[in-house]
């Protein structure tokens, strides 16, 4: 006889249809900033030929030091030295013996609270090290930014800002600042740039137009460059009067 999935466990509490804990979905305004971002490690690590797996909004499961199941959903995630994964069902670290690297928040006023302490409490005990929470909002974190990093004891310890501002990570050897974004909820975007670069990574989408309008310009200078040909063959054809 066929047993329909519960719609809550005694101990996962929320379930999906595979008996999955579930999240709720991101707001439009986390998805499209979250997105924005990932995009652009995306383009980078496809570009410099990285061994990253990114994720968004996928569960993470993992044990902690008493051996008991523990999950987590990051907004965004990537794991240094491991290959795109592609697989149905959450990231078990146990199995695939790594964890992530680094892990994105992008929080509103309904999310900050628990970002900022169960959430930020479960990446310590997985051994994430470096852990971002971004003020989708702009109003609740201190310059929209903030991050911790793992020291030698486990605990987590606020990244010190650059004298730029921005904040370096270290497994991604790439700097993290909020930047004016006039689409965004809170007029500003979070965005990874090279260390020391003044232009943000592009996203996919940012690096395809980036490409057309470089095509188009390549095609004009073509098209100059035959004019000035045409217009020279002319006047060596037709030289002025009296020549």
């Amino acid at each position: 006889m066929h047993r329909p999935t519960p719609e809550v466990d005694p101990e996962l509490g929320a379930v999906d249809a595979d008996g999955f804990p579930r999240e709720g979905a991101l707001s439009y305004d986390q998805a499209d900033l979250a997105l924005l971002l990932g995009s652009s490690l995306r383009h980078h690590r496809d570009q410099a030929r990285l061994d990253w797996h990114l994720e968004l909004n996928e569960r993470v499961d993992f044990l902690d030091a008493a051996g008991r199941k523990q999950w987590v959903f990051p907004d965004l995630y990537v794991v240094v030295g491991l290959r795109q994964q592609r697989r149905r069902g959450p990231f078990r670290t146990w199995v695939l013996e790594r964890r992530p690297n680094v892990a994105f928040e992008f929080a509103t006023a309904g999310s900050l609270t628990d970002d900022q302490g169960e959430k930020r409490e479960k990446y310590r005990l997985m051994g994430v090290d470096e852990y971002f929470i971004f003020d989708v909002d702009g109003v609740d974190v201190p310059g929209l930014l903030q991050g911790w990093r793992l020291d030698e004891h486990g605990d987590h310890q606020p990244i010190p800002r650059l004298p730029s501002g921005r904040f370096h990570s270290r497994p991604l050897d790439l700097e993290l600042a909020a930047v004016p974004e006039r689409l965004a909820p809170g007029g500003f975007a979070l965005r990874a740039f090279r260390p020391g670069g003044d232009v943000p990574l592009p996203s996919e989408r940012e690096a395809e137009a980036l490409r057309a309008l470089q095509s188009r310009d390549a095609a004009l200078d073509a098209a100059r460059a035959r004019i000035e040909a045409l217009e020279d063959a002319l006047r060596r054809r037709d030289p002025p009067d009296g020549m």
